[in-house]
């Protein structure tokens, strides 16, 4: 069961078109995965999309703006047999994983490890510097004790994971910031997506050399 969940003012920036095209992905990737976010978030639409159209219009060309959006959207829905046809797998340690719908055709580098935890960016471009990657951990993996410089959302696509806070599993996203200090570590194992505009800071032990390159690992 899914408990945790993004807020519902990050949700409607989302539906509104707000985000950047990172954390917009992680958000809609998770509305797939669940069900109460992803009515939450139709709810949104509906609400946008009767504003739109009960705003006045000022010109004669509005109305065909308002069916060029609508035109718009219809075509870039995929179906479910679209979704099934262009399904996308990664695969690591000899085990695939399906990636959400909102994964399937950004561009992927090849995997980078680190011990027991391996990454794997996305080719996304972002203006406000923020990355958006895949993130393995082995079963019985760690990340060292850190906290953040900037944001950090991570939504669980397969397995779980705990840290000081509590214990994530598949569809869960968590937002952790500058507030927090954690260590997650996983039992079993577990694939997440990873959104971050700023460098983690180690503050423990032999992991805080990893500061002094922190502009190039996060």
């Amino acid at each position: 069961m899914i408990k945790h969940h993004p807020s519902a003012e990050l949700i409607a920036a989302h539906a509104a078109g707000e985000l950047s095209a990172a954390l917009s992905t992680a958000i809609s990737a998770h509305c797939e995965l669940c069900d109460h976010c992803q009515q939450l978030l139709l709810d949104v639409e509906d609400e946008l999309a009767f504003a739109l159209f009960a705003a006045p219009h000022t010109t004669d060309t509005a109305p065909a703006k308002i069916d060029d959006i609508c035109h718009d959207i219809i075509q870039q829905t995929p179906t479910a047999t679209a979704v099934e046809h262009t399904a996308r797998y990664v695969c690591i340690n000899n085990r695939n994983y399906r990636l959400p719908s909102a994964l399937q055709h950004t561009k992927l580098q090849p995997w980078h490890r680190f011990g027991p935890i391996s990454r794997m960016r996305f080719e996304l471009e972002q203006v406000d510097g923020s990355r958006i990657s895949l993130l393995h951990m082995e079963a019985g993996g760690k990340i060292q004790h850190h906290t953040h410089q900037g944001q950090e959302f991570t939504l669980v696509l397969a397995g779980s994971f705990a840290d000081e806070d509590g214990r994530y599993q598949q569809g869960d996203i968590v937002l952790r910031d500058g507030q927090h200090q954690h260590s997650p570590h996983s039992e079993q194992g577990c694939l997440c997506l990873t959104v971050v505009d700023a460098p983690l800071h180690f503050t423990k032990g032999l992991s805080q050399v990893l500061n002094l390159f922190g502009h190039s690992i996060y």
